[in-house]
């Protein structure tokens, strides 16, 4: 997870979640 900054939740449950808005946005630039 280096490519991706830690967020203050960096729970596990909410780990796939955040990942996968933050790929999603790269994605949508």
């Amino acid at each position: 997870l280096e490519d991706y900054p830690t967020p203050p939740n960096c729970t596990s449950p909410f780990a796939p979640v955040w990942i996968t808005e933050m790929v999603n946005r790269q994605q949508n630039k």
